[in-house]
C-alpha cells in the first residue's frame, strides 16, 4: 500500500520517508533525492570498516558532483591541508586538471594532449616547466635501435658548423616572468639563430635544443681541430727549414746548396734568397756576385767570359811617348840611360805597367783616365837590340 507518513526502523520518530537507526546491509545502495542536497549525518562505509570520523573504501568510489574534505573550498578532490584537483572550464577549448595550494594558485596542470606543466597552465612540451630545474644529470635516449634516417657529418660540413658558431650572438638577458634584479641570464635569441644556425633549435624554432646545441659545438671542435692539426704539421716543416738554413743547407726539392753564411740569420736569408739555385724569381740587390756562371736559359758565362767582354767595351790604347815630342802631354824625357825619376804624365794608367822600348820611343800602355801616375824605375839605354825592359 501507501503510506503518507514516515517510516521508523529502530526508531519511534523517523525524521524521513524512511529512517533507520543502526546499520543498513545490502549488495548495492543507490541514494536519489528529489531535493537539491543529501545529507548523512553519520558515515557511509561501503564493503569496508571505519568510524563516525572516517570512511575507508575497499574498493572504488564513483562520484558525480563533489568530493570534498572538511576545509570551506569546495572543488573536483579537496585535501585536508587546502591543496585540491580542479577541472577547467568544461567550456575552455582544452580540457586540463589543474593541482591548486592552498592559495588557489596552480603548481601543476596536465593537459587533454599529455602534456604537463609545472608553474604554467598552457604546456607547449611533454614537459614544459616555468623555471629552473635541478637534477643529478641529464641523459639523452641515443640507441641505434631509436633513431632512423642516420647520417654522418663529413669534414666539410663540419667546417661549416664551426663558421656558423663563430658568427652566433651571444646575448645576456631576464625572462619576463622572472625577477628583474635576478643575475643576468647568458645565451642565444631564437631569431638570430634561425638566421645562422637553425640546426640548434627545436621543433617550433622557438627555443634551443640544448643536446643539438652540443653536438653541434662538438663538431665545430672537431673541425677546429684538424685546423690545428694541419698547422702543426705546416709549423714543424717550417721548424725543419729553418734549421737548415741556419746550418748553411736548404734542400730545394732535388738538390742540397750549401752556402756560406754570414753570422746574422738576416744576412744568411739574405744569402740563401740571392742564390739563383733557390729559383728566385726577380731579385733586387746592390751587388750580385756569382762564385761559377751567369746563366740565362742555356747561355751562361764564365768569369773569363765577362772579363773579354769587359775588354770590348772598354779597350786599352797605347799611348807612345816620343822623347822629342816636348810638347806632348805624354812626354817623357830621356837622357842617356835613364827616364826621369821624376818624369810624369797626365794620361792614366792601369796597372801592372808594362814599358815597351824601341829604338827611339818608349810605349806605356794606358787607359784614358784623369788620374796622374808616375814612373819611378831605371831603364836600360835604348837598344832596338835589347829585350823589352819590365818597369
Amino acid at each position: 500500500g501507501t503510506f503518507t507518513s514516515n517510516v521508523g526502523i529502530g526508531t519511534t520518530s523517523p525524521y524521513s520517508m524512511l529512517s533507520v537507526a543502526g546499520q543498513i546491509v545490502g549488495l548495492n545502495y543507490v541514494a536519489t533525492s528529489t531535493t537539491a542536497t543529501s545529507t548523512f549525518a553519520g558515515f557511509l562505509d561501503v564493503n569496508g570498516t571505519g568510524t563516525n570520523a572516517t570512511s575507508t573504501f575497499a574498493s572504488n568510489l564513483w562520484v558525480k558532483g563533489t568530493l570534498r574534505s572538511t576545509v570551506a573550498f569546495v572543488g573536483d578532490l579537496v585535501f585536508s591541508n587546502g591543496f585540491r584537483f580542479v577541472e577547467s572550464d568544461l567550456n575552455a577549448p582544452t580540457q586540463a586538471l589543474n593541482l591548486q595550494n592552498q592559495f588557489g594558485s596552480t603548481t601543476l596542470t596536465i593537459a587533454d594532449n599529455g602534456n604537463i606543466g609545472i608553474g604554467t597552465t598552457t604546456p607547449n612540451h611533454t614537459l614544459d616547466v616555468a623555471g629552473d630545474i635541478g637534477a643529478v644529470g641529464f641523459v639523452n635516449t641515443s640507441t641505434r635501435n631509436l633513431k632512423t634516417n642516420i647520417e654522418y657529418t663529413t669534414a666539410s660540413s663540419t667546417e661549416d658548423m664551426l663558421d656558423q658558431l663563430i658568427k652566433l650572438k651571444v646575448a645576456t638577458y631576464h625572462y619576463s616572468i622572472e625577477n628583474q634584479n635576478n643575475p643576468l641570464r647568458l645565451g642565444f635569441i631564437a631569431e638570430d639563430a634561425q638566421i645562422t644556425a637553425p640546426e640548434i633549435l627545436s621543433a617550433d624554432g622557438k627555443g634551443v635544443d640544448l643536446y643539438k646545441l652540443a653536438t653541434f659545438t662538438l663538431a665545430g671542435v672537431q673541425a677546429l681541430a684538424a685546423k690545428v692539426a694541419l698547422q702543426d704539421t705546416r709549423i714543424t716543416s717550417l721548424e725543419a727549414r729553418i734549421v737548415a738554413l741556419e746550418g748553411g743547407a736548404v734542400s730545394t726539392g732535388t738538390s742540397t746548396v750549401s752556402m756560406d753564411f754570414s753570422p746574422s740569420l738576416f744576412g744568411r736569408l739574405a744569402s740563401w734568397f740571392a742564390d739563383a739555385g733557390n729559383g728566385i724569381g726577380d731579385l733586387f740587390a746592390t751587388t750580385f756576385r756569382a762564385s761559377e756562371k751567369i746563366c740565362v736559359d742555356d747561355q751562361c758565362l764564365t768569369k773569363d767570359d765577362v772579363r773579354n767582354l769587359l775588354a770590348l767595351v772598354h779597350p786599352q790604347t797605347t799611348n807612345t811617348i816620343d822623347s822629342g815630342d816636348a810638347a806632348s802631354p805624354n812626354a817623357i824625357s830621356i837622357t842617356d840611360t835613364t827616364i826621369s825619376t821624376s818624369a810624369t804624365s797626365t794620361e792614366g794608367v792601369t796597372t801592372p805597367l808594362d814599358v815597351v822600348a824601341t829604338s827611339t820611343q818608349v810605349a806605356v800602355p794606358i787607359t784614358i783616365t784623369d788620374t796622374q801616375i808616375s814612373i819611378t824605375d831605371s831603364i836600360s839605354p835604348i837598344d832596338s837590340t835589347l829585350p823589352t825592359p819590365a818597369l
